[in-house]
């Protein structure tokens, strides 16, 4: 008897030493994630709430397929050329892209930074060449060569998966553009990268952690949230999310969090969709893209902020909704009171 006594009592105390062990590390485990949420919140006032303060630095795209139109690029900071086509095979020196990096030096502001963007746009053609470390390699080592012949200062990579893939892809784009950044800096050579402004809403296979880690500047493109084979509706919202789903004001939250403020630039897409719907306001068919100017000449009695209404000739009812400088200066008066103080748009000779 005496013996089960002093088992119970051994047993009992057993217990009683492990309890005393989980509460103590249920302290520490509080303790940490405390420190870690004061962490998160002192790290989201730095980046998050500072004010921007000074003059904004202004950007614009030039496509290689508006060249002719270069009145007032000499207001800008920088001129970002667009582009030339990174394929399976290397950069294709033989479409108008490259072809036209002369004439585009010829009509830029002297004055204004210059930057060649790297155009890859086709998505299936993109998976092709992340699986090919040549193909990465070529693109990568001419590019640079091409930079620093027609005297650029910073390269774009434009890398777009318009689908979901899983891990491996991630870590593939993750690669190519860390390989493309410490290239880029062994040749003096700034680097960035656009992102979708979407990359979180939908899921994009981009590590945004990685990719602002290792790069100078992360672009967001701030446009096409509405696409022209979905619903009609803004541009990309500055706020709404309840409508939208998502807003611009969800999007810094997002972003914020993996990149600081001063290696964001916000790109503005100055151009439009016009769909044709429904009496309830249902696409009938893929929407037509308008440019910001070609809204203004045809649609500016329709029009009020960033949407216009109208009946066409054959009585089919029409909504588009654009991006236009009123609303880009809401946008960029929201932008620097996150810290952001850096914009680009989407593109010379739209408006």
């Amino acid at each position: 008897m005496k013996l089960i006594k002093n088992k119970l009592l051994i047993i009992l105390f057993i217990f009683a030493v492990l309890f005393v062990v989980l509460i103590i590390r249920m302290i520490k485990d509080y303790g940490e994630a405390t420190v870690g949420n004061q962490a998160k919140i002192i790290k989201n006032e730095k980046n998050d709430y500072k004010p921007y303060v000074g003059e904004i630095n202004k950007s614009v795209f030039v496509p290689y397929w508006s060249l002719a139109l270069n009145d007032g690029l000499n207001t800008y900071d920088r001129l970002i050329y667009f582009g030339i086509l990174g394929t399976v095979d290397g950069i294709n020196t033989d479409e108008s892209g490259y072809i036209n990096l002369q004439k585009f030096l010829s009509i830029s502001s002297k004055q204004s930074e210059k930057y060649l963007t790297v155009r890859m746009t086709n998505t299936q053609e993109n998976l092709l060449i992340l699986k090919n470390k040549d193909s990465m390699a070529q693109i990568i080592d001419v590019s640079i060569n091409i930079a620093n012949q027609y005297g650029f200062s910073g390269l774009v990579l434009d890398l777009e998966i318009s689908v979901l893939f899983g891990d491996e892809v991630i870590n593939q784009i993750s690669t190519f553009s860390n390989d493309f950044y410490r290239k880029s800096k062994e040749n003096n050579l700034n680097y960035s990268i656009a992102i979708y402004g979407d990359l979180f809403y939908r899921g994009r296979p981009y590590d945004l952690a990685t990719l602002a880690k290792n790069s100078d500047e992360i672009m967001i493109m701030a446009y096409d949230f509405h696409k022209s084979i979905g619903e009609p509706g803004p541009n990309f919202p500055l706020n709404g999310r309840e409508i939208y789903g998502y807003d611009m004001e969800m999007l810094m939250d997002d972003f914020l969090q993996y990149v600081g403020p001063k290696k964001i630039t916000v790109i503005f897409g100055m151009y439009g969709y016009d769909w044709i719907v429904d009496e309830q306001e249902r696409p009938i068919k893929a929407a037509q893209v308008l440019t910001l100017n070609q809204i203004r000449s045809k649609h500016s009695n329709d029009c009020n902020e960033e949407r216009c209404e109208f009946v066409d000739d054959a009585d089919r009812r029409h909504v588009i909704w654009f991006e236009n400088e009123e609303s880009v200066a809401k946008k960029i008066e929201y932008l620097k009171s996150r810290g952001i103080g850096s914009f680009a748009y989407w593109a010379a000779g739209y408006f």
